[in-house]
C-alpha cells in the first residue's frame, strides 16, 4: 500500500505514471477483496470460490510478473520483490488449495513474534560469556541457536525449571 500512497497524482487531466509495483499491488488488492467477501463463508464455499475467482487471478498476476520481471533493474527493491514473489510461487499459491487457509500468515506472525524477537536478543548476549558459550553459538544460525538446553554449556544437562529440553516445545 505504501507504494501507491506515495504516488502522488500529477495535476488534473494529466496521465499519471503508474509503476510496476502499482500494478502488483492492484492485482494482490483483488486477491484481498476476494477474501474480505467470503470470510465468513463455509470452508467448502471459499474453496469453491476461490477455484473460480483467485485462481484466475493468481495466473494474470504469474504470468504479469513473468513478463515484466525481466524489464525491472536488478537489484532494486521492484526486481528483489518480483522474483521473491516468483520463487515462492507455490507457497503464494497454496491457500487456493483449501478452503481453511488464510491468504495471510500474519496471523501465525505475530503468535510467534514475542518468541522471535525473545531468541534475537538472546544470541548476543550469550555471545558475550564465556568462551566456552562463544564456541557453542559459533557457526550456528539465529534460529538454531538455543533449541536444547541439555546440549547448553553450563547446565550439567539439566532442564531449566524443570520444564521441556526443547526452547519450543512449551508454546502452545
Amino acid at each position: 500500500m505504501e507504494a501507491t500512497k506515495a504516488a502522488k497524482p500529477q495535476g488534473k487531466g494529466k496521465p499519471t505514471n503508474v509503476s510496476k509495483a502499482d500494478v502488483a499491488l492492484s492485482h494482490i488488492n483483488k486477491l484481498y477483496a476476494i477474501e474480505r467477501k467470503i470470510k465468513a463463508l463455509s470452508v467448502a464455499e471459499r474453496y469453491r470460490i476461490r477455484q473460480e475467482l483467485s485462481v484466475p487471478r493468481l495466473k494474470t498476476l504469474k504470468t504479469w510478473l513473468e513478463a515484466n520481471a525481466g524489464k525491472v533493474a536488478k537489484g532494486t527493491l521492484t526486481r528483489t520483490a518480483m522474483d521473491y514473489t516468483l520463487n515462492q510461487w507455490p507457497t503464494l499459491v497454496g491457500y487456493c488449495e483449501r478452503g481453511d487457509l488464510q491468504i495471510s500468515n500474519v496471523l501465525a506472525e505475530n503468535a510467534i513474534r514475542p518468541f522471535a524477537v525473545g531468541r534475537n536478543y538472546l544470541h548476543p548476549i550469550i555471545m558475550q560469556g564465556s568462551s566456552e558459550h562463544k564456541r557453542y553459538f559459533q557457526g550456528r544460525s539465529a534460529s538454531g541457536g538455543l533449541h536444547n538446553f541439555r546440549d547448553f554449556p553450563g547446565t550439567g544437562g539439566v532442564r531449566p525449571s524443570g520444564g521441556s529440553a526443547c526452547a519450543g516445545s512449551q508454546v502452545g
